[in-house]
């Protein structure tokens, strides 16, 4: 899978996606990147290609969980191909 290490921009700016059925709030800049994504791989390939991302694998809403996660992001990227996006 690929990790996506990125600057969130204005938690304000937000636009609406669907994870797995479920509606979620992301900010501009990742809606950016992720369309930017879909749109320049091929659809060939578009089904298999995994990110993880904090603001979507992590409930930001929930203190604990993301103490928990934030520990484990080191691990998450060293076994990840990571990618950058300002």
């Amino acid at each position: 899978h690929h990790a996506l290490s990125y600057c969130w921009g204005d938690e304000d700016d937000t636009r609406t996606v669907f994870v797995n059925g479920i509606k979620i709030e992301i900010t501009r800049n990742l809606y950016e990147f992720l369309k930017m994504a879909r749109q320049s791989l091929s659809t060939e390939y578009q089904h298999v290609l995994l990110f993880w991302v904090d603001a979507i694998c992590i409930n930001q809403r929930d203190a604990d969980e993301k103490a928990r996660q934030i520990l484990q992001m080191p691990s998450i990227y060293r076994r990840s191909l990571t990618l950058l996006w300002m």
